[in-house]
């Protein structure tokens, strides 16, 4: 590499483009409901709820259904 090379963002063309563009579009957020199993309340992320089948509960370690837990969190 040449030490005279400029590597300053004002050389740079183009802008900055996050990485998380996709996520951020998605509204990602915290969403807390109880554990249909043993009750104690649990917190997942929506998009983690939304592309998973299935999340562990924290508690009881058990696998809960995700629709299910999303369902019970809303209402």
């Amino acid at each position: 590499m040449n030490p005279d090379q400029d590597f300053s963002s004002d050389s740079r063309s183009g802008g900055l483009i996050s990485a998380c563009e996709e996520r951020q579009s998605r509204e990602v957020r915290a969403v807390e409901g109880p554990c249909p199993l043993c009750g104690k309340v649990q917190e997942y992320f929506s998009d983690e709820l939304r592309s998973k089948e299935q999340v562990r509960c924290y508690d009881c370690k058990e696998m809960i259904d995700a629709q299910q837990f999303l369902q019970s969190a809303d209402s």
